[in-house]
């Protein structure tokens, strides 16, 4: 893999382009020029002097930001005691970075998948996401945004026991796009849209809905809004019980004067837009500094319910309650979660913002991996973990 890292003021945006006869996005990698600083690719609020960076694999010695691999297959890398919002990038091409001045220094520009034009728009590439610190390591295979190339991980503690998200399926961004393209015939939305094709025509990476909507708003605008009316309908006359899970408890809830309010959280829920849904943090699922704990809490679990479509079903007036056998059951619902759930061979791994909120137990459609006593996290490429022992 090489990576290069180029001194970049602004960049155009070039979202727009032709597709395949299937509907799919078809890229058109471009240079410098197309490289867009937005808010979802750009490391706002950490400049070059907070950032650290190890890029392994053929690099020119004269080039920023690299650890030699030498002999190694893996460049050897300490890791530092403190990581936070971290990303392990994975590639099967070269994959480059970019940076942007800020005025009071630099900040790194990563990889964009919503930019057919983005240099790196025909490679196959994604990451993993991990947090450690104070000894204790977070991390998760992510699909909030887009499924890219195959990953699996596994995380093993030194008394021995072992934590596996297993990921997707080999072949699963074909498959998931088939899936897409029938439910396109379905019920006639763009599903396919979601899909992205190299020059060749062959998928290699699927969109989400909210990374969709950046680069054609008002595509679903109104997908969502009968059943959020018929939730409000529902929730106007009975109560609707929010389990935050910790010493708060129980929250009701009830639809007043066209707004739900819950006890406790000093703000009121309008009625959520398409754009809320599909992102989970916009709109009533906004947290401002005004927000109590409360209210805090309700957030992720009213906006699973709503990406879930379980917040109509019976037992669902209680969130979260309900297994995950009954989530995506109805329409309108989240049919990119749904789909990608299906091709993660132990159906675990984030497929939208909050896809860590579970009922009480075991049950967890997230795949977070966490221990406080780590001796390695191991990161399978290219096809889905069965069975590692690391050394």
């Amino acid at each position: 893999m090489t990576s290069w890292v180029i001194a970049l003021k602004s960049a155009a945006s070039v979202n727009e382009g032709g597709s395949t006869s299937e509907g799919f996005i078809k890229v058109d990698p471009g240079g410098a020029k197309e490289v867009e600083a937005t808010a979802a690719n750009l490391l706002v609020g950490f400049l070059s002097r907070e950032q650290e960076y190890s890029v392994a694999g053929r690099a020119p010695s004269s080039r920023p930001f690299y650890t030699s691999a030498l002999r190694e297959r893996v460049a050897q890398h300490r890791t530092p005691p403190y990581i936070r919002s971290g990303r392990v990038y994975f590639s099967t091409s070269d994959l480059r970075f970019f940076v942007v001045d800020m005025g009071t220094g630099s900040s790194i520009i990563q990889p964009s998948v919503t930019n057919r034009r983005d240099p790196n728009a025909a490679a196959n590439w994604g990451f993993v996401e991990l947090t450690y610190t104070d000894g204790l390591l977070y991390a998760n295979i992510s699909y909030v945004d887009f499924v890219g190339i195959v990953l699996g991980m596994i995380l093993v503690a030194r008394d021995g026991s072992s934590q596996t998200t297993a990921g997707l399926e080999t072949d699963a961004v074909t498959k998931i796009c088939q899936d897409l393209s029938r439910q396109s015939n379905l019920d006639g939305r763009r599903w396919t849209s979601l899909c992205v094709a190299n020059a060749d025509g062959n998928p290699i990476r699927v969109l989400s809905p909210g990374n969709y909507h950046d680069i054609k708003p008002g595509m679903y605008d109104k997908y969502w809004d009968a059943y959020v009316d018929d939730v409000w309908k529902k929730y106007a006359t009975q109560d609707l019980f929010i389990n935050t899970q910790s010493k708060a408890g129980m929250i009701k809830c009830r639809v007043v004067n066209g707004k739900l309010a819950c006890d406790g959280t000093g703000q009121k829920f309008d009625k959520p837009t398409a754009k809320d849904i599909w992102g989970c943090n916009s709109g009533p699922f906004a947290a401002s500094k005004n927000s109590t704990p409360i209210h805090i809490a309700v957030i992720p679990r009213l906006c699973a319910g709503f990406a879930r479509s379980t917040l109509l079903l019976e037992g669902g007036n209680i969130q979260p309650s309900l297994s995950r056998q009954s989530y995506y059951t109805v329409d309108p619902t989240n049919h990119y979660s749904r789909i990608v759930h299906s091709y993660e061979v132990d159906g675990r791994g984030y497929t939208f913002a909050y896809d860590d909120v579970n009922p009480d137990g075991n049950e967890d459609a997230s795949g977070v991996l966490s221990s406080n006593n780590v001796q390695a996290l191991v990161i399978h490429v290219g096809g889905p973990i069965t069975q590692v022992s690391p050394r």
